[in-house]
């Protein structure tokens, strides 16, 4: 796990405010094709502000992934793949 400074989007009560933060960063090895649960070793302190990457490409909090402490899920439009690069940035 490394720290990264990443420019990040918070949206709090329907405004949204920009933050210089420290990110936490975990790159997430997908064991198995079609694999949907995943461990986190960090906690994000609000998982709804976390980024998820497949391949370089932003996934949404809610639509294709959640969060619940340690736990992320996958739901995305297709199956991740073991050749897939997942990735988490979050506070």
């Amino acid at each position: 796990m490394r720290v990264v400074p990443r420019t990040v989007k918070v949206k709090l009560a329907g405004s949204v405010h920009v933050h210089r933060a420290d990110l936490t960063h975990e790159v997430i090895t997908v064991g198995t094709n079609g694999q949907t649960e995943f461990s986190i070793v960090g906690l994000p302190l609000s998982p709804a502000t976390a980024e998820v990457l497949v391949n370089g490409v932003q996934y949404g909090y809610g639509v294709d992934f959640m969060i619940d402490g340690h736990d992320l899920e996958w739901f995305g439009a297709f199956d991740l793949a073991t050749t897939d690069r997942l990735e988490i940035f979050f506070i």
